[in-house]
């Protein structure tokens, strides 16, 4: 069973972002916009590769790479769990098929 810290943070955002999509990227920024300025402070996204800042400049959240370590780790430290936009049960993270 997953444990969520006491000292939980905002919410961990799961999209399909950081893979240069501008349609992706648009759906992130007006999710954080509607969430407000509190919970952007603390959210969390998940990242495909590379980084937000290429597509997203103005938007300046912590991430965390695509990795089951790294989302559960993200899971635990968060307030709760948000489906953003974007595909997001697809098998191209891996190069073998």
């Amino acid at each position: 069973m997953l444990q969520i810290s006491e000292n939980a943070q905002g919410p961990l955002i799961i999209g399909h972002y950081g893979g240069s999509n501008t349609g992706d990227e648009a759906m992130l920024a007006g999710l954080l916009k509607s969430i407000g300025p509190e919970a952007c402070r603390h959210a969390t996204v998940v990242i495909k590769k590379g980084s937000l800042e290429k597509t997203c400049p103005d938007l300046s959240v912590p991430t965390v790479p695509a990795t089951l370590s790294s989302v559960l780790g993200a899971l635990r430290r968060s307030s709760c769990l948000v489906l953003g936009g974007g595909t997001h049960f697809h098998d191209d993270y891996t190069t073998s098929r």
